[in-house]
């Protein structure tokens, strides 16, 4: 006190008179913090000892260690066994939040195995290198299982002691977790792809329907140059035995049945006459085992028109361009082997590029 109080300029018989000692005094040890020779280590020793020193702390941090799920209560327990003096909770408590553990919810994420951890710092270093451009020509594609109620327990609210049953500040619960919803979807730079709904659990076999119904059409719209990337995860009913074949099965020669084919010009033609240019939507020429062989038709930019509905594309045709039209004319083309090839009817042979992300 008679340091600081100097420090503030007060005066030595202000000092005295405020500490209540003798001006001798203060003159000393003002005189003696001056030099050097007096330091404040009486502060450090004040109060009384700590119930727990540090080699107490260092076996209170093992026994967390050993059971990060005990409770405060456990291991006080645990520290006053074979101690010569006991302590009680409030100070294991106080230990414990003065050395940071606190009590915190688990993180959620994956269980990943020694063989999961390697695949995917092996995957994590194979791209890690590759430029915007690149992430572009991939589509993502995962399924996800999403809970219909919330049951983890882990709201938390704030009402009074009387307000415990009150309407508001219950969470509801049903039994069995009140069911789930499983999602499909896939996405790119370029555009969203299809979100669809699985029923029960996805296998290999729904799948290959999603591969043929969703996965193939949208890497034909959305990459027509062919150089689009589908992307992946090690699920067992992706890398199923039935279904790689089917995803790797590549195209350069293209074969579809005559009555598909039939049915696709009726279609062409119509829809051609109602803009005012008949069209046929593929080139056909006879082939062995009524088969008909196409060639790969001349890749060309997506009609916007594209996404309009059908009921407003006809006035929306009405006033564009013939080469707005002419893509038009390509975006069917392209529709059409596209939807047949998911079908099975349209077979593919050039060798596919598929990006299978580490599990």
């Amino acid at each position: 006190m008679i340091i600081g109080f100097r420090a503030k300029g007060g005066s030595i018989s202000e000092t005295a008179e405020f500490v209540n000692c003798s001006r001798a005094a203060v003159v000393k040890v003002y005189r003696a913090w001056q030099n050097g020779t007096v330091q404040n280590q009486r502060r450090g020793k004040c109060g009384a000892p700590r119930a727990i020193d540090d080699r107490g702390e260092r076996r209170l941090r093992r026994c967390v260690r050993a059971d990060r799920r005990a409770t405060v209560e456990q291991l006080t327990t645990k520290m006053n066994q074979g101690a010569t003096k006991s302590v009680s909770q409030s100070t294991i408590q106080r230990t414990l939040l003065r050395l940071g553990l606190r009590s915190r919810r688990l993180v959620r994420a994956p269980m990943l195995t020694a063989v999961h951890r390697r695949r995917r710092l092996e995957f994590a270093r194979q791209y890690s290198s590759w430029t915007s451009t690149e992430w572009r020509q991939v589509a993502f594609s995962d399924e996800s299982r999403f809970m219909l109620h919330r049951t983890d327990g882990r709201w938390r609210i704030r009402r009074e002691t009387s307000e415990r049953n009150h309407p508001a500040t219950i969470a509801g619960t049903v039994q069995a977790g009140g069911g789930s919803i499983m999602v499909w979807g896939m996405f790119s730079w370029h555009s969203l792809g299809s979100l669809i709904i699985v029923e029960g659990t996805m296998d290999q076999y729904k799948y290959a329907s999603v591969l043929a119904d969703h996965v193939h059409p949208y890497m034909r719209i959305v990459f027509p140059q062919d150089d689009g990337i589908f992307q992946q995860d090690n699920a067992r009913c992706h890398t199923a035995a039935s279904d790689m074949p089917y995803l790797s099965e590549a195209y350069s020669e293209t074969t579809v049945d005559e009555d598909a084919i039939r049915k696709l010009i009726e279609f062409g033609d119509d829809y051609g006459s109602a803009i005012g240019q008949p069209m046929r939507l593929l080139d056909v020429a006879d082939g062995n085992n009524n088969k008909t062989e196409i060639s790969k038709l001349p890749s060309k930019k997506t009609s916007k028109t594209l996404s309009l509905p059908p009921s407003q594309r006809q006035s929306s045709l009405s006033n564009d361009s013939d080469s707005d039209s002419d893509d038009l004319h390509h975006v069917i083309e392209e529709t059409a082997k596209a939807l047949l090839f998911a079908r099975g009817t349209l077979k593919r042979r050039q060798s596919g590029d598929f990006l299978s992300s580490a599990e």
